[in-house]
């Protein structure tokens, strides 16, 4: 039985006694089938909270609604992700914070697994050798990366305007991200035995 029609059986308890067969509690719950999604969300919560406010905490609010959810802080929530990927979107994004750095690697993250790393280079470029001052470079560990194309056009659809995006992963790290995690040779040498070690490390 569904909640609106049990609560609609027992306010049918005086007919219910000749309900042998349970013809009349089949049909509550079919009446109330149609009302109990709503009747879910009005109900006040375990805690105390509310009635409706599920529909505006992130945390509580039902996986249906996320995407209406999503709109109140200019998130256009994606329906291939699943249910906690959705979550994270709306935590992670806000209309007013679209195409800033943050909101950028916080899309490059959505579809990636492990520690989800993301090397982001503005003014890159390699990625735009004309004028690197548009330029942006995104990388990602193919270990981390299951959907390359899915995290490219997540990246993409957050990016401001005008810049030139460079997407790439590769399964260790670049002679970039060395040369920023290292400040001397001594320091390479002291982390890494061998060339291999240091091409294949994901930090």
């Amino acid at each position: 039985m569904t909640l609106v029609g049990d609560r609609l059986y027992s306010a049918l308890a005086p007919l219910a006694y000749a309900d042998d067969g349970g013809d009349l509690q089949a049909l509550c719950g079919a009446v109330g089938t149609m009302f109990e999604q709503v009747a879910q969300i009005v109900e006040t919560g375990p805690n105390g909270e509310p009635g409706w406010s599920q529909l505006l905490d992130v945390d509580r609010c039902p996986a249906y609604a996320l995407p209406w959810l999503g709109q109140f802080v200019g998130v256009t929530v994606d329906p291939t992700l699943d249910e906690a990927g959705q979550r994270r979107q709306i935590r992670a994004e806000t209309g007013m914070a679209r195409g800033s750095v943050a909101a950028i690697v916080a899309a490059a993250q959505r579809r990636l697994t492990g520690t989800r790393t993301v090397v982001m280079r503005e003014r890159s470029a390699t990625a735009c050798s004309a004028e690197p001052a548009y330029g942006l470079t995104v990388f990602t560990f193919t270990s981390e990366t299951p959907d390359p194309t899915g995290t490219e056009a997540d990246i993409r659809a957050v990016k401001p305007a005008g810049i030139v995006l460079e997407y790439l992963t590769d399964t260790g790290q670049d002679f970039e991200t060395v040369r920023e995690n290292f400040a001397t040779f001594a320091d390479l040498t002291a982390g890494y035995t061998d060339f291999d070690g240091m091409r294949t490390d994901t930090p």
